[in-house]
């Protein structure tokens, strides 16, 4: 089974022979290599995360600049009705962005933190193996 944690228990058990520290230390640099791939995964959603809002504001910009350049255009001064399609549109963009930003980021997050309690468990492992193989070489 190739999994992350089979991974790193197979590069310290690969080092075993070497003793307990090439063992431990094969299995940590194998470790952060894991939690850089697994992190690595998550670029999208940050990058996602970060730019939702700012197209959200940049509609918004924009529904004002329209809404405010049809009152100039339109000597539309004293008619609300007028601004009311820009400010519209920029409340729609805002929402929009704030929709896709929110869960975005809370999903960051959630994985986020699943990989830091793989990675406390990689620790424990690695504790529990260094401790065995060290119990072995004594017997």
């Amino acid at each position: 089974m190739d999994k992350p944690l089979t991974r790193i228990l197979g590069a310290g058990l690969a080092r075993a022979g070497g003793g307990a520290v090439a063992a431990e230390r094969a299995a940590e640099d194998a470790g952060r290599r894991e939690v850089r791939r697994l992190t690595g995964g998550l670029r999208p959603l940050v990058v996602v995360a970060m730019i939702a809002p700012l197209l959200g504001l940049l509609g918004t910009v924009w529904g004002m600049i329209l809404a405010f350049t049809r009152i100039a255009q339109e000597d539309g001064l004293g008619r609300p009705e007028l601004l009311a399609g820009g400010i519209s549109q920029a409340l729609i963009t805002t929402a929009a962005g704030l929709a896709v930003a929110i869960p975005t980021q809370a999903l960051y997050y959630y994985f986020r933190a699943r990989i830091d309690r793989f990675a406390r468990l990689v620790e424990d492992t690695q504790l529990d193996l260094g401790a065995t193989l060290e119990q072995e070489a004594r017997a």
